[in-house]
């Protein structure tokens, strides 16, 4: 897709200034938005992501010299011999940049995203064993996936995409707190999201528990999704309810704390399920028990 084309479709158009080398200068076919200038090759749109500790605007020059035919760039960089492109942000460009060039691939699957300081990785494992057994193509992505609970845009983005080549109809994401604050999934169009718990952790990254809290809550302004499962067994949970439900998200509540208030997420055509007389449910799906235990706030799994 060529340059201005993508800017367009990332929705950037209006929000961003493009500086051409020259008069004569061709609009590039943009092949990949990438971040990591160790990685680059020919046809990148290398975004200058400046990080904590190094900021990517210094490796501008190398990108360009490895390959690079586009800069992604928040302030004046020192090569001018390919088009540069100023944002206010480029960690809120990425996300959507990737998307674009992959042709949104989000919106063509069902994709769970779940957060919470605690029971993520288990949530996740969960839906993707439940959507197994159910006869649909599931992956996952997670704590137990890779390097970084959630990936950054450019990788997300490749991700998804690939699962969608390869015949994936529905997924399961881990979206930590870093993530949302660092705009990650930006971009990324989920079938429903996911809320666990808040506990006292990663204070050394947000700084405060209000701040934590907000990261999190970014997954519920209706933004991402229109549907949301919760965990209300905290004020957290229960603040981020009331957030989804104003902005008209479609809210499912659950608390482990009332069992006898059963709630039932139907994931695929009739997913069955057996009340063990305390508010508890066994998953199952034409005879098949789903694989993994768990007794986690979002639903308790026995």
């Amino acid at each position: 897709m060529r340059l201005a084309a993508l800017l367009v479709a990332a929705g950037l158009d209006g929000q961003s200034s493009v500086s051409w080398p020259g008069a004569e200068t061709e609009d590039p076919e943009i092949v990949r938005v990438s971040h990591d200038s160790r990685s680059v090759a020919s046809g990148d749109l290398f975004c200058c992501v400046a990080g904590g500790t190094h900021d990517g605007h210094r490796f501008a020059a190398d990108a360009v010299a490895t390959g690079a035919v586009g800069l992604l760039v928040e302030r004046s960089v020192i090569d001018a011999s390919v088009p540069v492109v100023r944002v206010p942000s480029v960690r809120q460009a990425i996300g959507p940049l990737a998307a674009a060039l992959h042709s949104w691939p989000s919106r063509s699957l069902d994709l769970v995203g779940v957060t919470g300081t605690n029971g993520k990785t288990s949530v996740v494992h969960l839906l993707r064993s439940i959507l197994k057994a159910s006869g649909r193509r599931a992956e996952s992505w997670g704590t137990l996936s890779g390097e970084r609970t959630t990936p950054e845009g450019t990788d997300l983005q490749a991700t998804i995409a690939r699962w969608v080549a390869g015949g994936v109809d529905a997924a399961a994401l881990e979206v930590s707190s870093h993530a949302l604050a660092q705009h990650r999934v930006d971009g990324t169009t989920f079938a429903a999201v996911a809320f666990t718990t808040l506990g006292r952790d990663h204070l050394d990254f947000h700084g405060s528990m209000e701040d934590y809290e907000a990261a999190k809550a970014r997954l519920f302004d209706g933004t991402f999704a229109s549907h949301a499962v919760i965990s209300t067994a905290d004020l957290a949970g229960r603040r981020m309810a009331r957030r989804a439900e104003n902005a008209g998200m479609s809210v499912v509540t659950i608390d482990p704390h009332r069992p006898t208030r059963l709630c039932r997420l139907l994931v695929h055509r009739g997913l069955e399920g057996e009340d063990s007389g305390g508010g508890h449910w066994r998953p199952v799906h034409r005879g098949k028990r789903v694989g993994g235990r768990g007794t986690g706030p979002v639903a308790r799994l026995q």
